[in-house]
Parts: C-alpha cells; sequence; structure tokens
C-alpha cells in the first residue's frame, strides 16, 4: 500500500510538471500550409492545405496545439488587451513566415484540426507562452486569464 501511494504521488507530481507528457491521442502525419484565410485568436487560425482534398484543406480552422489564448470576443479589460496582442502577433509571424508547417496532425471537434504550429522551424506555442501570450494547455479545464 506504502508503494502504491509512493507511485500515484509521483504520477501526479510528474503530470503536473508537464500535462502534454501523457497526452496520447492519435496523429496523422505533418503538411504545409498553402496560404493563411484568417487569423482567428492567437492560438487558432483559417488555412489552406497544399496537397489535401478540399473537403479538409481549403479554409480549415488550424488550433495551435499545447496554448490557449483569450477570445478577443469574449473578455474585457486588461485580458481583452492580451487577446488583441495574442492575435496580432500570430498574424504578423504567419503573414511573415516563408513555411508554415503543421506536425503532428490530430482531429479536433466540429471538423477542425489540432497541430503542432512551426513557423520557419520555430514553434508558435512556445513562442507564444514565452510571449506571455498563451499559456499552456493540452487537454482539459482551459486556463483562466486576469
Amino acid at each position: 500500500m506504502k508503494y502504491l501511494i509512493i507511485i500515484v504521488l509521483i504520477w501526479f507530481s510528474c503530470a503536473s510538471i508537464s500535462p502534454g507528457l501523457f497526452y496520447n491521442k492519435k496523429t496523422y502525419g505533418n503538411a504545409i500550409v498553402d496560404s493563411i484565410i484568417a487569423v482567428t485568436r492567437g492560438d487558432s487560425f483559417k488555412a489552406n492545405i497544399k496537397n489535401f482534398p478540399a473537403i479538409i484543406g481549403e479554409n480549415i480552422t488550424i488550433y495551435v496545439f499545447g496554448v490557449s489564448s483569450p477570445s478577443v470576443s469574449k473578455t474585457t479589460g486588461s485580458t481583452n488587451k492580451i487577446a488583441v496582442r495574442a492575435k496580432e502577433y500570430t498574424e504578423k509571424a504567419l503573414k511573415n513566415a516563408n513555411e508554415i508547417e503543421l506536425r503532428n496532425i490530430q482531429k479536433g471537434r466540429n471538423f477542425v484540426i489540432i497541430a503542432d504550429v512551426y513557423i520557419d522551424g520555430k514553434n508558435l506555442s512556445k513562442k507564444l507562452i514565452r510571449a506571455r501570450l498563451g499559456k499552456e494547455y493540452y487537454i482539459g479545464k482551459i486556463p483562466s486569464w486576469p
């Protein structure tokens, strides 16, 4: 019993350090974005994907895996300022990119794609978190904003 408690404590301490460490969802490879249609939030955008069938590759919403940014339309005050800055940050990064790669593509609900988004080889999720325009998020409760 003592060892079981120790194992459970270790499991939860590891999970709290990195929620993505134990995230195990089927992935569907990688793809290159052909063009950006619109940025909807700091952590999502609509795009056309190269060499994908039109039903999934045209005007598809892509969520950036591993990060959550606040919504411009659903926030006020200082949180809304963060939301606007996050959206502008992502717009600028995508607009100036030479290559936008979707890695580890996953199916999301409501016909969306969830993927690690790399802009010229750099992870967008990590860039948003470092800039304090997004919070680490994998699954479960969405992070709260001030």
